[in-house]
């Protein structure tokens, strides 16, 4: 991933931060057949990372490496400087059904503790496990990435929840993916016309799944394309 730029002295600013920052790196693994996770996932020199469970540590930095691996692809990076929080709660304006949160307008990512999502039970109707808890961390990295590449002021909600989910499940470990899909049935919308707010403010889940499935129905090229027309406003428009 030539284009993201890690920080060699990323280790050496653990001591000034004011919660208790934890590096992961090596053998953590991908579900994508991409490679063991970057060495450097977790020393982004645009990312700091504030956890207190160094297995949230690594199953975040497991996200964080997917979801940039996934975008890279398609030339995006993690332009902006981004805070992700993992935190016992979300803060009270969020909703009640939220396990994480991006706030673009101060580059700013709130997830839940994996003890605290796991108290949800389930998730897009999985059980949750670290792995459900991964692909979280990737969701939200997902905001953070694609955030700072809009070309628009006011990017729809849609739009950007489209991105993020195409990110979740496109990153999720293959098994996990195929249980998150079954469990979230439907044929896709070929028509992305239909992939419309109302439809993710009625159920964020089954939007997700049905935007995955649109990304599927492409071809690597016109994925590509579609990606650039969100990103400028031009697709899933309010």
């Amino acid at each position: 991933m030539t284009s993201i730029n890690f920080a060699s002295g990323f280790a050496k600013r653990i001591k000034r931060m004011q919660w208790r920052t934890l590096l992961v790196s090596g053998v953590l693994g991908f579900g994508l057949g991409l490679g063991p996770l970057p060495a450097a996932a977790c020393q982004l020199e645009r990312l700091q990372l504030q956890v207190a469970d160094p297995l949230d540590a690594a199953d975040v930095c497991v996200g964080v490496g997917r979801a940039l691996t996934f975008f890279a692809e398609y030339g995006l990076d993690l332009r902006q400087p981004v805070r992700l929080e993992v935190r016992p709660s979300l803060p009270s304006d969020a909703s009640n059904t939220a396990a994480g949160i991006f706030m673009p307008d101060q580059s700013l990512i709130y997830m839940l503790s994996f003890s605290s999502f796991r108290k949800f039970r389930n998730w897009f109707n999985l059980s949750i496990t670290r792995e459900v808890y991964q692909s979280l961390a990737a969701h939200e990295v997902a905001h953070a990435i694609t955030n700072a590449h809009f070309s628009i002021d006011r990017p729809s909600v849609h739009a950007r929840e489209y991105l993020a989910y195409v990110a979740l499940f496109a990153t999720m470990p293959a098994k996990l993916r195929r249980q998150a899909l079954a469990a979230m049935p439907g044929q896709g919308f070929e028509d992305e016309q239909r992939l419309s707010l109302p439809v993710y403010l009625m159920d964020p889940m089954f939007f997700g799944a049905q935007s995955y499935r649109h990304f599927l129905h492409l071809s690597p090229a016109q994925r590509s394309a579609f990606f650039q027309a969100l990103l400028a406003g031009e697709a899933l428009t309010d």
